[in-house]
């Protein structure tokens, strides 16, 4: 609070929104097709395909949002706060390419 003020507690915050909904909404939406496709849909399928159908859509979710994590945690590590999301993006693919956004993945 003294360094930064009141926004330096949401330095991040739309990227993390950005995050959640994506991630959030593809898993919860992906989920039951996934299910069908793997065959947990049916009465008296295993638990093992129910856990399948549940991490492949979670993966799914969890490839799509990562990039928003990248974006979050760089824009709350700048100190001087004048970074913004559009000139984060630029510098991250002008010095790693599409990859720079999937690390930690």
């Amino acid at each position: 609070m003294r360094e930064e003020g009141l926004g330096g507690f949401y330095k991040g915050i739309k990227p993390a929104w950005a995050r959640d909904a994506t991630e959030k909404s593809l898993r919860l939406g992906l989920y039951e097709p996934i299910k069908i496709m793997v065959g947990a849909a049916v009465p008296g399928a295993s638990p093992f395909r129910k856990f399948l159908a549940g991490a492949i859509a979670g993966a799914f979710g969890a490839f799509t949002g990562n990039p928003f994590s990248v974006l979050k945690l760089k824009l709350m590590a700048y100190k001087d706060g004048n970074k913004t999301v559009k000139n984060l993006i630029k510098e991250i693919w002008d010095n790693q390419g599409v990859k720079g956004f999937y690390v930690g993945l």
